[in-house]
C-alpha cells in the first residue's frame, strides 16, 4: 500500500511540474497568450506576459480563503 502510494505521487510531481522555473527566459508564444486577472482589484483585465519584455515580471499567486 504504502508503496503503491510513494509512486503514484512520485508519477504525479511528472505529470503535474511546472513548465518554468526561476531565471527562465518565457518562450514568444506563451508570451502573447492572454492571461484573465480572476482576483484583486483589476477583476476580469487581459494581460499579456510579452507586455514587459525586456524586463522583470513578478507574478503573486495568493489563496483567497
Amino acid at each position: 500500500m504504502r508503496k503503491s502510494l510513494l509512486l503514484i505521487l512520485y508519477s504525479l510531481s511528472f505529470i503535474l511540474a511546472s513548465v518554468y522555473d526561476i531565471g527562465d527566459v518565457i518562450n514568444h508564444n506563451d508570451q502573447n497568450e492572454p492571461l484573465e486577472i480572476c482576483y484583486g482589484e483589476n477583476i476580469g483585465e487581459t494581460i499579456y506576459l510579452g507586455d514587459n519584455n525586456g524586463g522583470v515580471t513578478i507574478l503573486g499567486l495568493e489563496n483567497p480563503w
